[in-house]
């Protein structure tokens, strides 16, 4: 997973791509056999003074670093959903 990217090599070459690039706000976890059953947590990209990255699990938080979010193998097998904003 990748903290930033860019969707203009995707783009229809006669539309104009949208400036700039997308950059990594969030990541849900799913671990279970369905996405009817199992558990998930997300990490959020929050700024609380700097940009900082937390794991929430339930109503537990705890702050972690990028590379937990991005190259965590576990993380990246049970990746549900990532979610990017154009910055």
């Amino acid at each position: 997973m990748e903290e930033s990217l860019s969707i203009s090599a995707y783009s229809n070459k006669d539309a104009t791509p949208p400036s700039g690039k997308y950059h990594l706000r969030g990541v849900v976890h799913h671990v279970g056999n369905t996405a009817f059953s199992g558990h998930y947590t997300t990490c959020d990209k929050r700024n609380l003074g700097n940009d900082q990255w937390v794991f929430f699990d339930d109503r537990v938080g705890a702050k972690k670093d990028l590379e937990y979010v991005t190259s965590n193998e576990r993380n990246q097998r049970n990746c549900y959903m990532a979610l990017y904003e154009l910055g």
